[in-house]
C-alpha cells in the first residue's frame, strides 16, 4: 500500500511501493522507455511523466526492470500491446456513437484514459482495479479531460 508524506507526487505525497504494485511499475516503465526511443510506438508522455516522478522521489527503477537489450524488446512488446488496444478502443467508440462506457478492468498504471479519444456525450469510462493502485494512481496520474464524458 502506499503511504504519503508532504512532499511529491503531483503535490500528493512521497510515493512509497510495495509488493504487488512494484510489479505495475514493469509496463509503466516499458512504456516511458519506448517513449524515450528514437522511433516510440506509443510515445506515451503520460508513462515518461510518471516514471520521471517517482524517480524524483528516490524510487529505483533498477530494481524492477533487468536493463539491457531485453528491456528494448519488452518495453517495445508492451508498446505495441498497448497501442493495439488504444486503436481497437478509439475504433470502436468511433464506429458506436452516443452513449458510451469504456471499463478499464486491472488498469494499473496505464495511461489510457488520457491517450484515447473517449470524450462525449453521454460517455464514461471507469479505470477499475485494486484499491491500493487506484490510491496509487491518485497520487501519481492526473485524472483525464472528460470533455462532455464522466470519469
Amino acid at each position: 500500500m502506499p503511504s504519503s508524506d508532504s512532499s511529491g507526487g503531483l503535490g500528493k505525497g512521497k510515493v512509497t511501493l510495495s509488493g504487488a504494485q512494484e510489479t505495475l511499475l514493469l509496463t509503466l516503465f516499458a512504456r516511458a522507455k519506448d517513449a524515450e526511443s528514437s522511433r516510440p510506438i506509443l510515445n506515451d508522455q503520460y508513462a515518461l511523466d510518471i516514471v520521471s516522478q517517482i524517480k524524483d522521489q528516490g524510487y529505483d527503477f533498477k530494481r524492477t526492470t533487468a536493463g539491457g537489450p531485453t528491456t528494448v524488446m519488452f518495453a517495445s512488446s508492451v508498446s505495441m500491446r498497448a497501442r493495439m488496444l488504444d486503436i481497437c478502443t478509439e475504433r470502436f467508440l468511433r464506429r458506436n456513437l452516443g452513449p458510451a462506457t469504456v471499463l478499464h478492468l486491472a488498469c494499473g498504471m496505464d495511461s489510457r484514459s488520457l491517450r484515447v479519444k473517449w470524450q462525449g456525450e453521454g460517455r464514461l469510462w471507469i479505470d477499475a482495479d485494486r484499491h491500493d493502485v487506484i490510491e496509487l494512481r491518485r497520487q501519481v496520474m492526473k485524472d483525464p479531460d472528460t470533455g462532455k464524458g464522466e470519469y
